[in-house]
């Protein structure tokens, strides 16, 4: 429950349940699939298996801070401090 509610906005137990009735776990979890792009029959495993529980999850808050407006806007003020 403590890192879910890390990692959601969730305020209770029951929030968390009703998102997992309605969510999958592949948008979460990094997959073999995501890795070796399908199964890895060389290791003997499927492309649906779990390689990293909350893989995609950092990986997504770095590909939203990358996007955007915003994103120049911050490197160019950085940048410009430097100088």
């Amino acid at each position: 429950w403590g890192l879910v509610r890390l990692l959601t906005s969730c305020a209770t137990f029951d929030e968390v349940i009703r998102l997992t009735q309605s969510g999958a776990s592949a948008n979460i979890d990094m997959l073999v699939g995501d890795i070796y792009g399908g199964d890895c029959p060389s290791l003997g495993l499927r492309g649906d298996v779990i390689a990293a529980s909350f893989g995609k999850v950092t990986m997504r808050r770095e590909v939203k801070r990358s996007r955007g407006l915003m994103f120049l806007v911050r490197y160019l003020r950085a940048l410009l401090r430097h100088y």
